[in-house]
């Protein structure tokens, strides 16, 4: 008999719940995620919940990267010449 992961107490559902479904998850990648969870002693909806927290946590982080990558591609492009700047030479 299988024994149960254990689940965090860190998330605790509401008395009334909602009820949030993830579908059309290529079945080889949920696989391996149904292994490397059962691996790991980590129940699903942890390692899911723990995920989506990280996400959310670092959205800051990934706004600045964001932005100053926005700002590194118009540097570059102000830094390039324009078609119409080169000066050819028809001789």
């Amino acid at each position: 008999m299988a024994t149960k992961r254990p689940r965090s107490d860190r998330y605790s559902a509401r008395s009334n719940p909602q009820r949030y479904l993830l579908d059309a998850i290529p079945p080889t990648l949920w696989a391996r995620v149904r292994a490397q969870a059962k691996r790991e002693h980590v129940s699903l909806r942890t390692l899911i919940l723990t995920l989506l927290e990280a996400w959310l946590a670092h959205a800051d982080v990934r706004a600045r990267l964001a932005e100053a990558g926005d700002r590194n591609v118009a540097d570059e492009q102000a830094d390039q010449p324009d078609d119409h700047d080169e000066h050819h030479d028809d001789a």
